[in-house]
C-alpha cells in the first residue's frame, strides 16, 4: 500500500510524499482508553509540497525494520524553515477516531446497546466494520434512552463505555490499524517476545531491553457501594455493593455513589456487575509499574512478559497501559558531503511506559463525566398522527426538544416523560396531561439528560392564552378544550377586580357532583337556576323548605304530586283555588268539609248555605239529576313521560240558563218549550234534541 521513503531505521510511509523524505525526529504518546498522537519531523529536498493534497492521508510510521510502528492519518501538516537543500516538515499522526473530537452534536438515541451506538458513530465517520472490532463478555443491555448533549462524539463515545467498563485499545500494522473494544482482561494480546531487564550499568546488550523498571503501591479504596432509584420500583432504592479482598493492614475505604448509574439496570446480576467494576476501576492503580526501554515492540493494551529482573515477583506478566515514544535520526541532515548541523549524536529510539498486573482487571477512568444540565429546556409535546392527548400507564408523554435534528415530531421523538404534578399520592392527587402540540418546559432530574420531566407548560404564538391579556390580567383561569376538533371547553374562572369579582364554572356538556355528607349553598342577594331540559330531584330521607317571602310558582304544564302517607296545608288567611274546567275532590272513605262559621255551595246561580242558624237554599231542593262522573287521581311519577289525562268531553251536566227557565216553568205551572221536548224530566242533554 506505500511506498518506503527515505533510510534509517525509522521511516514514514505514506502515498504522495516526495522519494526523499525523511524522518528527522519524533515523539508521542498512546494508551489504553486514549487516542495516540505523534508529532514527526520531517525533512525534504522540495520545498513546495502540496500541504493539502497530504492533509488527511494515511501513513505508517515505523520505528524499526521489524514492523514495529504507528498507522494513522496525517491530521496536520506544517511546512517549517528551509536551509540550503532542505526544507523542514512537521506532521501530526492521529487515528482515524480522532476526527470523532471534531464533531460537536445533540442527539437522541432509543433502545440501542452502547455497543450499537458506538459503532453508528464509528461509521459515520468512515470507520467501517473492518476497523473495529468489540469483544465483550458480558453486553450491556440495551439504554431505553441516552442522549449526546453538547458532547463531541469522541467525548460520548469514550463516556459510555467508562461507565460501561469497556476499554479500548488500537492494533498497528503497515497496512492500517484497528481499535478494539473490550470488557475483559483476556481480550488484550500478548506480545510475541519476552523483554529482558538489563539495567544501564555493565555491558551493552545485544538488543532492545528495559534498562528501568519500579513498581509503586498506594491506597485506594477498598469497597464500592452504587446507589440509584427508578420510579417504576420506587419501593425500594436500588443499591449494590462490592468489596475487595485487602489485606489486614489495609484501611476500610468506601466510594460511595449517588447516582450509581443503576437507573437503567433493573436486573440484580446487572446491578452486582456495575459495581465490581466500579470497584475494579477505582482500584486499577493501587499497584502500578513505570519503566524505561528501547524495545519498539512495545504497544499499550498489549501483554508484556518481564524476564531478568532481580526482584522475581516483578518477572511477570504486565499490562502496558500508556507510552510515550521518542525517536530521532541526526543523520539524515547530511548533504552533499556535509550536514546541515552539527549532528553529533547517533539515532536512537526510546520509550517510558506504565503498566499493571496482568490479573488486575483494567477498568478505563471516568475521565469523560456526564454533561449536566444547567437549567430547563422547551420542548413541544409529540404523539401519534391524529392523537391529541398521548400518554402511557403512568401519565408520561413525549415530546421534541428544539435541538434535535433528527426527531420527527412524532410518537418516538424521545423516551417517555413524566410530567410533575402539584400533588401525586397513592390513587389521589392532581393530573393535568399536556397535550400534542403544546410547548413545555422540561426539567432533568440530578442534571441528567437522560432523565427529562415536563416541569410545566408555555404559551406561545400556536397557543395563546384563554383570555386575551393584559386585558384579562385580573382573571385566573382553568379551560380544557374538547378533543375532536369541536371547539367546545370546560372553565373554571376567577375574576378578582375589585366590585367585579366572579367565579365562574362551565361545563360543555355534563356536570356531575357528588357529596358525601353535608354540602351548604349560601346565596347572599339572588339565585337564578335554568334548566332547559328535564329537571328530577330525588331525596331520599326529610326535605324542608322555608320561604321569607311569597313563592310564585308557575306551571307551563301539568303538576303531578303523590304522597303515600298523609298531607297537611295551612294557609294563614284565604286559600284560593280554581279549575278552568273542572275540580274534583274525592276520597276513598270519606270527606270531610268544616268551615268555622260557614259553608256554602255556588253553582249556576243557586246556592247552598249551612251555618250555625241551619241550611239554607236558594231554591227547594228536589229528588233527580245525574252526579257527574268521578276522575280517578293517577298521577306520573318523576321520570316517567306524558302529562294529565284530560277528558275530551265532561260528562253531561244542565246548561245554567236552562235550569233557571225550567224552575220558572214549573212554579207558573207552564208546558214545557217545545224546543226541549226531550227534557221533560228536569235534565237537558247537552246539544239539544236530535
Amino acid at each position: 500500500m506505500f511506498k518506503s521513503y527515505g533510510y534509517g531505521a525509522i521511516r514514514f510511509l505514506a502515498d504522495r510524499l516526495p522519494d526523499d523524505m525523511r524522518v528527522l525526529a519524533f515523539s508521542g504518546g498512546e494508551g489504553i482508553s486514549s487516542l495516540f498522537s505523534f508529532d514527526i519531523e520531517l525533512v525534504s529536498e522540495r520545498a513546495d509540497l502540496p500541504l493539502e493534497t497530504l492533509l488527511n492521508q494515511q501513513a505508517f510510521l515505523a520505528f524499526d525494520t521489524r514492523g514495529s510502528g504507528v498507522h494513522g492519518v496525517i491530521s496536520r501538516l506544517r511546512q517549517g524553515a528551509s536551509g540550503k537543500r532542505l526544507t523542514h516538515y512537521h506532521a501530526r499522526l492521529e487515528p482515524q477516531m480522532a476526527r470523532l473530537g471534531l464533531r460537536r452534536n445533540h442527539r437522541i438515541f432509543q433502545g440501542r446497546t452502547v455497543a450499537q451506538v458506538v459503532a453508528r458513530l464509528l461509521e459515520e465517520h468512515g470507520i467501517l466494520s473492518d476497523a473495529y472490532q468489540f469483544h465483550l463478555a458480558e453486553p450491556s443491555p440495551p439504554r431505553d434512552y441516552c442522549v449526546q448533549y453538547a458532547e463531541s462524539d469522541l467525548a460520548f463515545v469514550e463516556r459510555l463505555c467508562q461507565e460501561e467498563g469497556i476499554h479500548y485499545h488500537f492494533v498497528h500494522s503497515p497496512q492500517g490499524h484497528r481499535v478494539v473494544f473490550a470488557d475483559h482482561q483476556s481480550y488484550f494480546p500478548k506480545l510475541a517476545t519476552a523483554v529482558p531487564f538489563v539495567p544501564p550499568a555493565g555491558l551493552q546488550p545485544d538488543g532492545p531491553v528495559i534498562q528501568a523498571f519500579s513498581v509503586a503501591v498506594q491506597t485506594t479504596v477498598s469497597r464500592v457501594e452504587l446507589r440509584d432509584h427508578d420510579f417504576r420500583k420506587a419501593a425500594a432504592p436500588l443499591a449494590y455493593a462490592s468489596r475487595s479482598n485487602t489485606g489486614l493492614r489495609a484501611p476500610d475505604i468506601e466510594f460511595y455513589a449517588y447516582p450509581g448509574g443503576l437507573r437503567q439496570t433493573l436486573e440484580q446480576r446487572r446491578g452486582s456487575t456495575m459495581s465490581k467494576r466500579a470497584l475494579e476501576r477505582c482500584r486499577v492503580d493501587h499497584r502500578q509499574a513505570q519503566g524505561d526501554s528501547d524495545e519498539p515492540l512495545l504497544v499499550s493494551g498489549h501483554l508484556m512478559s518481564l524476564t531478568g529482573h532481580p526482584r522475581a515477583d516483578f518477572n511477570d506478566l504486565w499490562l502496558l497501559t500508556s507510552l510515550r515514544h521518542e525517536g530521532r535520526q541526526p543523520q539524515v541532515l547530511e548533504e552533499n558531503g556535509g550536514q546541515e548541523g552539527a549532528v553529533s549524536e547517533a539515532p536512537r529510539y526510546a520509550n517510558h511506559f506504565t503498566a499493571t498486573p496482568w490479573d488486575v482487571i483494567y477498568r478505563p477512568a471516568m475521565t469523560r463525566p456526564p454533561p449536566r444540565m444547567p437549567g430547563c429546556q422547551a420542548a413541544r409535546v409529540t404523539g401519534p398522527k391524529g392523537e391529541e392527548v398521548y400518554c402511557d400507564e403512568l401519565g408520561r408523554v413525549k415530546v421534541q426538544f428544539y435541538w434535535d435534528r433528527e426527531g420527527q415530531g412524532n410518537e418516538h421523538s424521545s423516551c417517555w416523560l413524566r410530567v410533575m404534578s402539584s400533588w401525586a399520592g397513592d390513587r389521589h392527587g392532581a393530573v393535568c396531561l399536556p397535550r400534542v402540540g403544546m410547548e413545555v418546559v422540561v426539567s432533568f432530574l440530578d442534571g441528567d439528560p437522560d432523565q427529562p420531566v415536563v416541569s410545566g407548560c408555555l404559551p406561545d404564538s400556536l397557543h395563546p392564552s384563554p383570555y386575551a391579556l393584559p386585558d384579562a390580567k385580573a382573571r385566573t383561569v382553568l379551560r380544557s378544550r374538547s378533543l375532536g376538533g369541536s371547539g367546545g371547553y370546560n372553565e373554571l374562572a376567577m375574576d378578582d377586580r375589585d366590585g367585579n369579582e366572579l367565579l365562574y364554572l362551565r361545563a360543555q356538556r355534563d356536570f356531575e357532583q357528588w357529596v358525601e355528607h353535608d354540602s351548604l349553598l349560601e346565596v347572599g342577594n339572588r339565585q337564578q337556576v335554568l334548566v332547559k331540559g328535564d329537571s328530577q330531584v330525588t331525596l331520599e330521607a326529610e326535605a324542608g323548605c322555608t320561604v321569607g317571602g311569597d313563592r310564585r310558582v308557575l306551571l307551563r304544564s301539568s303538576d303531578h304530586l303523590t304522597v303515600d302517607l298523609g298531607r297537611q296545608v295551612r294557609v294563614g288567611t284565604v286559600l284560593a283555588q280554581h279549575a278552568g274546567q273542572q275540580m274534583q275532590l274525592s276520597a276513598e272513605r270519606e270527606v270531610v268539609v268544616e268551615g268555622g262559621a260557614s259553608i256554602t255551595l255556588r253553582v249556576a246561580g243557586q246556592h247552598l248555605v249551612i251555618n250555625g242558624a241551619g241550611i239554607f237554599a236558594s231554591s227547594p231542593v228536589q229528588l233527580g239529576g245525574v252526579p257527574a262522573a268521578s276522575l280517578v287521581a293517577n298521577p306520573l311519577s318523576p321520570g316517567q313521560g306524558g302529562g294529565v289525562q284530560v277528558p275530551e268531553a265532561l260528562p253531561a251536566s244542565m246548561a245554567p240558563t236552562q235550569a233557571a227557565l225550567m224552575q220558572q216553568s214549573r212554579l207558573l205551572g207552564a208546558a214545557y218549550c217545545p224546543v226541549c221536548e226531550g227534557c221533560r224530566e228536569g235534565v237537558a242533554a247537552l246539544g239539544g234534541v236530535q
